[in-house]
């Protein structure tokens, strides 16, 4: 045999990962016989039966995840935590090989958490690179089913913000696939409903939305978002979280983006500015949430209070 369906075949492996099905070797070219051959010098390696790989080629969790979906079948997808993982938000895990795929074609893989389902369409599946992939907004509403409400409410804030989807379409593809009993609807349901009722910008940080979990879990009511502040016609700035009625400001410092003479002067002016303007500006740092934020809480809690019965005197 010439070197034709080598060349063949590594070119369409090289855009999948290094990989390919028994049945794509037969098709440039290859025969039984030498696929055993080159399986037993250890030049294609596999870890199931009708899926291959060529040695040499990276080992990566993305590629682990098409070769448990090639396994699986045609119809199989990467979701869940996986899938929030491929997306890139906050809940998914980068070690779990995670799929969906129809009941019909189950399938029995080592390792593998398969999640059954009938209602898994070509609605519900796109492509990131080579790996079929449930939606982003199927991968929401299916985090709901196997993590928390807090979690859920991160991973939404940043596919929002990412304008990775919208409200409207998240709302659309819940009302498609919601059925009584359907694990992560209620979750996704109530968070999207409460925006949709309340329209607000996205967070700009996970640290952001962790505060703005803290105040709502404390009783709280919900900040405005990414407020922008005059003093008469002068610009002070654009803020996190604020109470505009009390005149309180809320920002979450990292230790990112918040270190350093120049940064913490950029800050402190700022901070001095929002004092002459009659604001009182809160700020949260990184411990301030390592204890449930009670210390800051606190603080806000009595800020709000006094600022309130103060204004309003």
């Amino acid at each position: 045999m010439g070197h034709q369906p080598t060349r063949t075949l590594a070119a369409f492996a090289a855009q999948r990962h290094g990989l390919f099905l028994v049945a794509d070797a037969l098709s440039a070219g290859f025969t039984y016989s030498q696929i055993r051959q080159r399986r037993a010098r250890g030049e294609w390696l596999s870890d199931y039966e009708t899926v291959l790989r060529f040695a040499g080629s990276p080992d990566t969790h993305e590629g682990r995840l098409l070769t448990v979906c090639l396994a699986a079948g045609s119809r199989a997808a990467v979701s869940h935590r996986a899938a929030t993982w491929l997306y890139g938000c906050p809940g998914g895990s980068a070690t779990l090989l995670e799929i969906s795929c129809p009941r019909w074609r189950r399938s029995r893989l080592d390792g593998v958490r398969v999640h059954e389902t009938k209602a898994l369409t070509d609605a519900d599946v796109t492509m990131i690179g080579a790996i079929p992939v449930t939606t982003i907004e199927r991968t929401l509403l299916d985090l709901g089913a196997v993590r928390g409400f807090r979690t859920v409410e991160l991973a939404l804030e940043n596919a929002l913000r990412r304008e990775l989807t919208t409200l409207a379409d998240l709302d659309r593809a819940i009302a498609r696939l919601a059925r009584s009993g359907r694990p992560g609807v209620r979750t996704l349901r109530t968070l999207v409903q409460a925006r949709l009722a309340a329209p607000t910008v996205p967070t700009e940080s996970e640290r952001e939305t962790i505060v703005m979990q803290l105040i709502r879990d404390a009783g709280l009511p919900d900040p405005t978002r990414q407020f922008k502040i005059y003093d008469g016609l002068e610009f002070i700035g654009r803020v996190d979280l604020s109470y505009p009625d009390a005149r309180i400001t809320i920002e979450y410092d990292s230790d990112e983006f918040h270190t350093g003479f120049v940064a913490t002067a950029a800050d402190s002016n700022r901070r001095h500015r929002l004092i002459q303007a009659h604001w009182l500006p809160i700020t949260a740092v990184t411990s301030d949430l390592a204890d449930g934020g009670r210390h800051f809480i606190g603080a806000l809690r009595v800020a709000l209070r006094d600022r309130s019965t103060i204004l309003a005197s």
